[in-house]
Parts: structure tokens; C-alpha cells; sequence
């Protein structure tokens, strides 16, 4: 019974196809060549604006002081906007040593705090840098970045740009 239905259904399945792509059921793809430039439908995009300058500020403090990178206030309605910070610190005394960063707007206000752990000189320092933060401080107010204890060698760096 086999034998004889396999011969009949290829013989279908293949007329099928053929029927098919004759009469225009099968999908079909046009190729469509280059017009000229003024049958461009799609203008060109625009440029991108031009990224705002940015600022770094840089404070080292020696053993006993510390590190405060502060952000003088731009002017009237300008807005102080974090992109970067940096920060290095090692401990001259005790291995371990945890010690806070924290960045402030010009009222005061702690807009993000981080706890570092201080190795020991011999060890090398202690290091972190963050970006993409876009932290907006407040308009005609002063950007800071700091160290809130003294414990050894500490560096920071704030990085940013000015909104209006």
C-alpha cells in the first residue's frame, strides 16, 4: 500500500509547487536600484551637538590632611553635573582602615557617600573610579569631593561638566 501512495503524494506535493509559484502565491522580492539624489526620500540625520567642555578638579592631601576637590559655583542658573570621580588612599599607620568619600552641593547636602578600605603603603594603594554618575547639583552652587577622615596619603579627582 506504501509503494503505491509515496509515488502518488510526491507526484502531488511537486504539482503543488509548481501550481503554485505559477500562479503568484510564493512570495516575491523586487530589487530596486539607487534613485537620484533628489529621489532621496530619507535626508541625511543631522550632526550630533558638540559634548559639553568638562572639568576636572584635582586635590592631594599629605599624611595628616585631607583631600578636598571643590567645584567653584559657574554663575547664575548654572548647574554643576558629576560625570566622574576618582579617588587613591593608603593608610600610614594601620592596614584595614576604612575611610568615607563623600561628594556635597554647595548647601551641604551629601549627594552620594562611599566607604573605602585603606591598604597599607607596602601593599600599594587603594583606588576606585566611577563614571556615567550624572549627578546635577544645585544652580550656582559648588560641587565637593572629599575625604571625611585623615588616614595617610589621599588624592581625589571630580570630573563633570556645567548645565544651564
Amino acid at each position: 500500500m506504501l509503494k503505491k501512495v509515496l509515488p502518488i503524494f510526491t507526484i502531488l506535493l511537486v504539482a503543488a509547487c509548481f501550481l503554485s509559484y505559477k500562479l503568484g502565491s510564493a512570495p516575491t522580492a523586487f530589487a530596486k536600484g539607487n534613485g537620484s539624489p533628489q529621489q532621496v526620500s530619507d535626508p541625511a540625520p543631522p550632526p550630533l551637538p558638540a559634548p559639553p567642555a568638562e572639568w576636572v578638579v584635582h586635590a592631594v592631601a599629605n599624611p595628616g590632611s585631607i583631600a578636598v576637590a571643590t567645584r567653584p559655583a559657574g554663575g547664575a542658573g548654572v548647574q554643576h553635573v558629576v560625570d566622574c570621580v576618582s579617588a587613591t588612599v593608603y593608610a600610614t599607620s594601620g592596614v584595614g582602615d576604612e575611610v568615607a568619600l563623600q561628594l556635597l552641593d554647595g548647601s551641604g547636602a551629601q549627594l552620594m557617600l562611599w566607604t573605602l578600605t585603606a591598604a597599607s603603603s607596602s601593599n600599594g594603594p587603594s583606588q576606585v573610579s566611577i563614571c556615567g554618575l550624572n549627578v546635577v547639583g544645585v544652580a550656582n552652587e559648588t560641587m565637593t569631593l572629599e575625604f571625611l577622615t585623615n588616614v595617610g596619603f589621599q588624592a581625589v579627582n571630580l570630573i563633570g561638566h556645567d548645565a544651564t
